[in-house]
């Protein structure tokens, strides 16, 4: 199993659920995402005979090869191979402040999903199928795996990769609430940007999370029968349906929400 697919109190019980103490969940948890460990054997917190038995039963690996191109602007492009031989990518771009020629901040671009059902005709991925959801550990390790990569920071997540994110919720979730607890000092909600092309129910779910990071709307047209030919999902949920989510959303995380236009 991998210990990458729990956020915190899950973690918890599944220690409890093995006869074992809170705080060496607690324990685990700060050394995956405060000290940012990429193997279990480097957890000095623990008994060298706890280590063995955890790496006996677990991982934290989630991929089997990364390669990357890097642009002439700096930004960098990840393709992840899973075990199962599917591929995501995911898109490193740092932020200068011109004036000063300082790195201000760095976004990754990540993917939930492998393919997407949507088939929004202007998104490449729309082309595919889904092949299958990305698990908890898939979405985190992109980050890890990237940050250890460069030996720098990622301050700012955009789920906005391959799939569609809030069709994955329940992993999707279980992220954020792992990069926004407070044990992990990885970043605040407002520093995570969950993109939908519009997963009403889903929407609505997000806004009840105890940390909801900020929401983008794929929009991509203002009527109804364009937002109809080009984003298939309107016909489930259409645009009034969907601003009165949007509106919803807005009241209760307190968050400035973004549209994507093409």
């Amino acid at each position: 199993m991998n210990l990458r697919n729990y956020d915190y109190d899950e973690l918890i019980q599944l220690f409890n659920n093995n006869d074992m103490p809170d705080y060496r969940a607690e324990q685990l948890f700060v050394a995956l995402y405060s000290n940012k460990v990429d193997s279990l054997d480097k957890i000095t917190t623990f008994p060298k005979e706890f280590r063995n038995e955890l790496m006996n039963h677990h991982t934290i690996k989630s991929f089997k090869k990364m390669t990357k191109q890097v642009s002439v602007d700096g930004s960098i492009k990840y393709l992840f191979t899973m075990y199962d031989g599917k591929s995501i990518e995911a898109v490193f771009m740092p932020w200068y402040d011109d004036s000063e020629k300082t790195n201000i901040r760095n976004t990754l671009c990540i993917s939930s999903q492998v393919g997407c059902s949507l088939d929004c005709k202007f998104c490449a991925t729309g082309t595919m199928d889904l092949e299958r959801q990305l698990e908890t550990h898939e979405i985190i390790s992109q980050i890890l795996d990237v940050e250890h990569d460069l030996g720098t920071k990622i301050t700012n997540v955009v789920f906005m990769g391959m799939g569609e994110p809030l069709l994955n919720f329940k992993n999707v979730k279980t992220a954020v609430n792992i990069l926004t607890h407070p044990l992990t000092d990885m970043m605040s909600r407002r520093k995570i940007t969950v993109s939908t092309s519009g997963v009403v129910p889903s929407i609505k779910k997000l806004a009840n999370l105890s940390r909801p990071p900020k929401l983008a709307i794929s929009l991509h047209g203002t009527t109804n029968g364009f937002r109809d030919k080009i984003m298939p999902i309107n016909l489930k949920a259409d645009i009034s349906t969907l601003m009165n989510a949007v509106e919803d959303y807005y009241r209760k995380s307190k968050l400035n929400i973004t549209y994507e236009y093409i």
